[in-house]
């Protein structure tokens, strides 16, 4: 026999050989991936019936409505793992004893499941008992509580139906999992054997591996030259994506470290920071997180490593997916910053957990996503603005804009002036501005209402001090410069709506604007305040109202008004009691005295004036001591002084002691008088006499 033919021929038999041992290997290694796969997908039935238990004994504690949630994915999961698990062939034709504990956790599941959807029927049940307000965060105790404190018997046995249901599902499950020990001491004899048939295989097949080792020896090194050019080229082509990402790429080990692999991006974003194997607990100190936050995000990325969490799950209650901080820039100088924190988990080459992480600073994001708030804002105002203005009529309007500008001239002229008597030109301002901000009230101008409304706080803030200078003076009224910017608006907002609306309003009726704006407010105010009022303006025409009088008696009558709602007209069921009608009424009049003076009349069927409570508001402010008596007169002289009020607390409307002052300063101003006549529980009038020379 030649040597080529022994050569061939070992060749041959090697070749068989190898061909055997292949097959052999390819056969066992089959076998134990199959038997791999079907163990993964009882290991798979074991972690849904962990994640049920879970998920059962969460009804006892955690919101009931909201788990449910929770519970019905459980259950999903666990019947798919048991569909899976219907799949299983080769382990349950191998050992009896797996195929007879798979047809066991099958029926118990079987029976389970049907306990599971009567619980839930239950719950349902339970929930429609519950009032909406506790529905929803209502736990087991809770309702067991409300149960107890409604006497709900029903809700009581659904209750212990509730309980009872779920100590037998949370039996069942230990039972289910108490099987498994059985399966896994037969798989493992299993695996026992695989690994036995497997040594002799090696043993058998040693001499053939040892003849075959010399030409695979070169094949290896040529295939580790190989794998060595593609790893260092793996390398650079890594590298160069770490540079040029721009992620802040990152990882943590099981301690929470930083370690020292990351991005070119992640590495200019914290330059100032030394955070290679530093704890992420630190290094979100570092960045000025919140020490609550902190404690939050520890708790969080601790359960990347719990075997029983599906990490899927976690990425949607990351607490640190928006973190606002403070960051240094490349001059030292501190910045807020917003950054976004995405977590992942990943498995290293030793076979060991690892977080992997990603930042990105999301600053511009957020400020455009907060721009585009505040411009909607600005917008949804501008609209309600549009709306507010179209309801008013034109006449109106006007009347409004031109009233508000006289003020407010008269305003900037007192801050021009150089008056050394602060205290004096302050009291001015507030009247002025208390005028402007009833008239918006009166129109239902909101905005420009609660703007006067924080002026008017700041200067009475400022009236409570010792001292008052003109700095803060020009400080408690700086808001008037918003304040004549909202009036331009107006303007011209004003002008394009005029002819649109003068075309569908009716502006001549038999009713003058003066009048219809007093009833509004008659209206409107006392409707908020629980009242039912009514004017009586018979014997009042505005038309007769001299031009130079126009303005000083819209601002009495307001007053006035608001006087009486808060202060006259008694609630309906208090009116009824006193024998009086339940809607109250103001009455308006107008008339020429022989002195030549306009006599103006308000009248409410009110409470009247009660000097009673008026000593007793007074003795409790110091005004008055203790045991004296006002009389009628006294009183009244009281209440038209500076910050002198019978309401319980502040409000925009009342309360400030500013009204009846201001009315007396306007009558004054025109070089008028004002008498009251009252009666108590009967009536309150207040007259006003203007001389006719005053509207020239």
């Amino acid at each position: 026999m030649s040597l080529r033919t022994k050569f061939i021929l070992l060749l041959v038999l090697l070749n068989s050989v190898i061909l055997f041992f292949c097959f052999a290997f390819f056969f066992n290694n089959n076998r134990n991936n199959v038997i791999r796969e079907e163990i993964s997908i009882i290991d798979a039935v074991n972690k849904a019936l962990y994640e049920e238990r879970i998920a059962i004994r969460g009804l006892f504690i955690l919101p009931v409505s909201r788990h449910v949630i929770v519970v019905e994915n459980a259950e999903r999961n666990l019947d798919q793992a048991i569909s899976d698990l219907l799949s299983i062939r080769y382990l349950t034709n191998l050992s009896p004893v797996i195929d007879d504990s798979i047809r066991n956790i099958v029926l118990e599941r079987y029976a389970s499941r049907m306990a599971v959807s009567e619980l839930l029927d239950i719950i349902d049940k339970i929930l429609i008992e519950l009032d909406r307000s506790v529905r929803a965060t209502a736990n087991f105790e809770a309702i067991n509580a409300y149960a107890v404190r409604h006497n709900n018997e029903l809700l009581k046995e659904r209750a212990e139906a509730f309980s009872s249901f779920l100590f037998d599902i949370e039996q069942n499950i230990e039972n289910s999992l108490a099987n498994f020990g059985a399966q896994y001491q037969t798989i493992e004899e299993e695996r026992a054997t695989i690994e036995r048939n497997s040594i002799i295989t090696f043993i058998i097949f040693f001499l053939t591996i040892a003849i075959t080792s010399i030409i695979a020896g070169w094949l290896i090194a040529r295939s580790i030259i190989n794998i060595t050019y593609n790893l260092d080229r793996a390398n650079k082509e890594t590298d160069a994506v770490f540079k040029n990402i721009q992620e802040g790429i990152f990882h943590l080990d099981e301690s929470l470290k930083i370690g020292h692999l990351c991005s070119k991006y992640f590495e200019d974003l914290f330059g100032n920071i030394y955070f290679r194997n530093m704890l992420f607990t630190e290094f979100l100190k570092e960045l000025g997180v919140s020490a609550k936050d902190i404690l939050v995000s520890d708790d969080y990325l601790g359960l990347f490593f719990n075997e029983k969490i599906n990490s899927a799950l976690l990425v949607q209650a990351n607490p640190l997916d928006k973190v606002h901080v403070s960051m240094l820039d490349e001059n030292k100088n501190s910045k807020e910053r917003y950054l976004c924190f995405i977590f992942s988990v990943f498995t290293n080459a030793n076979n060991k957990k690892e977080i992997l992480g990603t930042v990105k600073d999301i600053t511009e994001e957020v400020i455009y996503a907060e721009a585009l708030k505040e411009e909607e804002a600005k917008s949804k105002e501008k609209i309600e603005h549009l709306v507010q203005i179209m309801n008013i009529e034109p006449a109106t309007m006007e009347e409004f804009l031109e009233d508000s500008q006289d003020e407010l001239e008269y305003i900037n002229n007192l801050l021009k002036s150089n008056r050394s008597d602060y205290r004096n030109v302050i009291n001015e301002v507030y009247f002025a501005v208390h005028s402007v901000k009833g008239n918006a009230q009166l129109l239902g101008l909101t905005n420009i209402a609660g703007l006067l409304n924080k002026i008017e706080d700041n200067i009475k803030s400022l009236l409570d001090t010792n001292e008052i200078t003109w700095e803060s003076i020009l400080d408690s009224t700086i808001q008037l410069g918003t304040i004549q910017e909202n009036l331009d608006d107006l303007r011209s907002r004003v002008k394009e709506l005029l002819a649109y609306q003068a075309k569908f309003k009716n502006l001549e009726g038999k009713t003058g604007l003066f009048e219809r704006t007093l009833n509004r407010i008659l209206v409107t105010e006392g409707m908020k305040d629980g009242k039912i009022l009514n004017l009586d303006h018979k014997h009042f025409n505005s038309k007769n109202i001299p031009k130079g009088h126009r303005k000083i008696v819209k601002d009495i009558f307001v007053q006035l008004a608001r006087n009486t709602i808060y202060h006259g007209i008694e609630k309906p069921d208090e009116r009824e009691k006193r024998g009086k009608s339940p809607q109250g009424t103001v009455s308006i009049s107008l008339k020429k005295d022989k002195a030549g003076n306009i006599v103006y009349v308000f009248k409410d069927d009110g409470n009247g004036i009660d000097a009673g409570k008026i000593t007793k508001i007074a003795q409790e402010k110091g005004l008055v001591k203790k045991g004296d008596v006002l009389d009628l007169d006294e009183a009244v002289k009281l209440i038209f002084s500076m910050g002198f009020s019978t309401a319980e607390g502040n409000s925009s409307m009342a309360g400030r002691g500013i009204g009846l002052n201001l009315i007396k300063e306007k009558v004054s101003s025109a070089k008028g008088k004002i008498k009251i006549r009252t009666e108590k529980w009967k009536y309150c009038e207040y007259i006003i006499f203007l001389p006719l020379a005053q509207s020239i």
